[in-house]
């Protein structure tokens, strides 16, 4: 883990030169893209989430078949992150290839509607707009509602054209900030960068190619036929979480006994008598987000007729990881308990994704339970309190 400086040398190699209209690059750009058949290129990717200083890195090699009668992924891939692992689209299924354990793993994205990559890091070494239909068309037709800059810039001796584009309010976000820089010569994207202002701080992420390379010629590097047959093939099922899978109604949940920030130690067992909330959530979380102000205005509400909230954690344990989330608590006024847990024992409460909320009657039986976050959620959370704590 490292500190990332790639916004440093940007900032310092910019120069205010303002040789051409931005708008005329994105749509110049946009017609080199449309002209790519086989492409490939080196990816560095870093990421730095809100919540931390910290910045993950990841170095792959990607190869890309555009095609026009591809409407799924826009193109056949291969993206190579090591000996050992690559993943692979050949225009009908997704491939995860693991050649250290000769396995490899298929699903077909027409059933389970996921792309290559989709909820892997690795789907982020894959630079968008080379894939894109019409590439970087919202941003020419709302060219007015969107702050566009642009300079000339030097990177490592080569000239390329530096686009900042800066969105107010949207998708959720207070602000989104991207910076790409275009190769002079041919308009092609170089490096994507951007940043994702909230409430809760800022995140980072940038996308750098390097040796780049383009060709009308269609390789023979797609098809899974090219693998050793004696790889043992495994399919993808996807999973339909629901509240099914949790812990039943009328049910007495595991007993514990957590320790919290503050150090002390709750016993659920000893909370009978008490209306409880039982929260499961971590930071990066963002329905977990939503539902956190909400918990904390109930708590509020009812703490003093008969009502718990516990908030368990068990994600971000980490030391390194304590003063954000102390930041974060502070940020929110949360001041119910939060309690620390380790990954087995949320498995005790059939925890598969996240956020997942019991309430306990003060029996200490389980009267609602429900998985993910929805608006219409803590009007049921109050109206089950009201009705048990009467």
């Amino acid at each position: 883990m490292r500190r990332c400086n790639h916004i440093l040398i940007l900032l310092i190699i910019i120069t205010n030169v303002h040789a051409q209209d931005a708008i005329d690059v994105l749509r110049k750009s946009s017609e080199s893209i449309k002209n790519l058949h086989y492409f490939s290129y080196k990816a560095i990717y870093e990421y730095k989430p809100t919540n931390t200083n910290d910045t993950s890195k990841i170095s792959t090699k990607c190869y890309f078949l555009k095609d026009t009668s591809e409407h799924f992924s826009g193109a056949k891939i291969r993206i190579i992150k090591s000996e050992d692992y690559e993943l692979l689209y050949d225009g009908q299924l997704n491939y995860s290839i693991d050649h250290k354990k000769k396995e490899i793993y298929i699903d077909d994205p027409k059933i389970t509607k996921r792309k290559l990559a989709e909820g892997n890091a690795l789907n982020n070494v894959i630079m968008e707009p080379l894939l894109a239909t019409e590439p970087f068309e919202f941003t020419i037709n709302n060219k007015d509602s969107i702050e566009i800059l642009k300079s000339d810039s030097v990177l490592h001796g080569q000239a390329y054209f530096f686009i900042d584009m800066i969105y107010h309010n949207i998708g959720g976000f207070t602000k989104y900030r991207i910076n790409i820089l275009f190769d002079t010569n041919n308009y092609l994207p170089y490096s994507f960068t951007s940043w994702i202002f909230t409430n809760d701080g800022i995140q980072y992420k940038s996308l750098f190619l390097n040796d780049f390379t383009q060709s009308n010629e269609t390789p023979d590097m797609f098809s899974i036929d090219t693998l050793d047959l004696g790889y043992k093939i495994i399919y993808y099922k996807p999973v339909k979480h629901s509240n099914n899978d949790l812990l039943p109604l009328d049910s007495k949940p595991p007993d514990f006994v957590l320790k919290g920030l503050d150090e002390k130690e709750i016993q659920l067992s000893r909370l009978k008598g008490k209306i409880v909330i039982v929260d499961f959530w971590y930071m990066n979380c963002p329905p977990c987000i939503k539902a956190i102000p909400h918990l904390e205005s109930i708590y509020q509400a009812y703490k003093d007729k008969g009502l718990v909230v516990l908030g368990i954690n068990s994600i971000d344990t980490d030391s390194s990881k304590i003063e954000n989330l102390k930041n974060f608590l502070k940020k929110r006024q949360i001041t119910y308990p939060i309690l620390f847990a380790d990954k087995e024992f949320t498995k005790k409460y059939k925890v598969e994704v996240y956020p997942v909320l019991y309430i306990l009657n003060k029996k200490g039986f389980i009267i609602y339970h429900e998985m993910g976050f929805g608006d219409l959620n803590p009007m049921e959370w109050e109206k089950v309190i009201i009705d048990n704590l009467k």
